[in-house]
């Protein structure tokens, strides 16, 4: 009879209530500015385009800026 239990690998989490907001803003911004300027969008490819460029800046701000915190299946929810 096998009572081994199988382990389950920790998650780690962005732990947003850690973050140092001004720093956040910081990076966020110097992520912005590389984008290119402002200008009116007039078809569905330069949206798409628009909607990706910013997302790619925020995760990248998150993955800098936003400590994680490891979850178990002890941990409290």
């Amino acid at each position: 009879m096998n009572l081994c239990m199988d382990m389950e690998e920790a998650d780690e989490i962005p732990n947003f209530r850690e973050v140092d907001w001004a720093e956040f803003r910081k990076e966020l911004s110097a992520q912005l500015d590389e984008l290119p300027p402002a200008a009116p969008i007039v078809t569905q490819c330069q949206l798409d385009n628009n909607c990706i460029s910013l997302t790619k800046a925020l995760q990248q701000t998150i993955n800098s800026q936003v400590p994680t915190s490891t979850i178990t299946s002890k941990s409290k929810r």
